[in-house]
């Protein structure tokens, strides 16, 4: 089955409402979530016995396999291909003779096997067929050759099951019936259907990987982080990338549009995760969430938190510019950074639009700001992302530290990852 891998990847999200929670991730422009506990211990039985169910698999694809759909025959040109249980037939198609490997052609016309009225029209022999020309002066009185229907004579290889022979002139075609799905003029049989569901459920709903997700009505293919490596405390799941933001530069500097307008940013960028790419993409406005994942990475590091928070999107929390607290602690956020984290002792205002009274001094829109003070009126250090202000106002996203910080004086620029759950 040549094809196998191309047709699972077009029809996985397409053919399967009732597979778990395909549509639900086509419909509405999330993630996959997490299994419930009865399909997580079904799928971990499976993957104790994994080497027996690819067995199972490759007998499954064995007997399932059309050969005279993935070309796996030996049939004439002029044959019909009908596929059987591990194996297929060949019938020679009307108009021809043989044994279906070998096809020749019929001569109706010396043969007597027509319906040319033969007083006043002449039997002229074709490819596969024939046709009656009218002899002269008898242009008004004679018949041509009547249409075959293939259908009623079952001289044609539709499947009996999965589609409808349609009779059509000279020929016909076959039509999926309701309940099964046409794909490069496939019709999905239930035999078929248990392999894409098999594989996906094994491969497809549990890569760290693009999906194409269904946003605003356009499907846009988006990262979602499926498996726990390499995200820390956020593990997988079903993350839906959100943003990559570099601290750097100044795309995600506080005051930039970027978190208050709906517009995308460089969309190609994420289809990917843990690169120097920024981007934004229209799940920052468009997709709710109960959980919020926010990782950095410093060198080739990286540190990941959960926000718990409920919200219809990021977009809600940060946009109008009101201020919106978590409860996480200085020591967790400090976590992004790792051992080199560094912050003042006071104030610690944490969550969305984090910022004291002063206007210059540090902020983030997602993070916590602290000051040497007993006061938020004019904190010196920050960690979080679109960060600026005092003392570093070109670092929008990592740990910047002044005045009496408990680490040290810092400003490290990170690239930062916003994920929804």
């Amino acid at each position: 089955m040549a094809d196998m891998t191309t047709l699972i990847v077009i029809s996985s999200f397409i053919m399967f409402p009732a597979v778990m929670m395909a549509q639900e991730v086509v419909n509405h422009g999330v993630c996959p979530v997490p299994m419930n506990k009865e399909e997580e211990e079904i799928i971990k039985e499976q993957e104790r016995n994994r080497e027996q169910m690819e067995e199972i698999m490759k007998e499954i694809e064995i007997s399932c396999l059309d050969e005279c759909q993935t070309g796996q025959h030996n049939c004439h040109d002029d044959a019909y291909c009908t596929n059987t249980k591990r194996s297929f037939t060949c019938t020679c198609k009307p108009g021809y003779t043989g044994d279906g490997v070998n096809c020749a052609d019929i001569n109706e016309c010396e043969t007597g096997n027509h319906l040319c009225d033969i007083y006043v029209s002449k039997c002229i022999n074709n490819k596969g067929s024939y046709k009656c020309v009218c002899k002269s002066g008898y242009k008004d009185m004679c018949t041509g050759r009547a249409d075959r229907n293939e259908c009623e004579t079952v001289k044609h290889n539709c499947n009996a099951i999965s589609s409808l022979c349609r009779n059509t002139k000279g020929s016909f075609r076959c039509a999926c019936r309701k309940g099964y799905s046409e794909l490069t003029l496939v019709c999905y049989t239930a035999c078929l259907k248990n392999i894409l569901v098999y594989k996906y459920l094994f491969t497809r709903m549990r890569e760290n990987k693009a999906y194409f997700l269904n946003v605003e009505s356009k499907l846009i293919p988006v990262y979602c982080h499926m498996e726990a490596a390499e995200l820390g405390p956020c593990g997988g799941g079903g993350w839906t990338l959100v943003m990559k933001t570099d601290g750097k530069k100044n795309t995600s500097h506080y005051d930039s549009k970027l978190w208050t307008d709906k517009k995308d940013h460089n969309p190609s960028a994420g289809k990917t995760l843990l690169d120097h790419q920024e981007t934004k993409l229209p799940t920052y406005w468009s997709t709710p969430f109960t959980k919020i994942c926010l990782a950095m990475k410093i060198d080739h590091q990286v540190n990941s938190i959960v926000i718990n928070k409920q919200a219809n999107s990021l977009h809600s929390l940060i946009a109008d510019g009101n201020y919106r607290s978590t409860s996480l602690g200085r020591d967790t956020w400090k976590k992004l950074i790792g051992r080199q984290a560094s912050l003042q002792r006071n104030c610690n205002k944490e969550g969305f639009n984090s910022r004291g009274l002063h206007p210059s001094r540090s902020k983030a829109r997602i993070g916590i700001v602290s000051n040497e003070q007993n006061e938020c009126n004019s904190p010196d250090s920050t960690i979080g992302f679109g960060t600026s202000g005092y003392p570093y106002k070109n670092n929008t996203c990592g740990n910047m530290a002044d005045y009496q910080p408990d680490n040290g004086n810092k400003n490290i620029e990170a690239m930062g990852y916003i994920l929804v759950q």
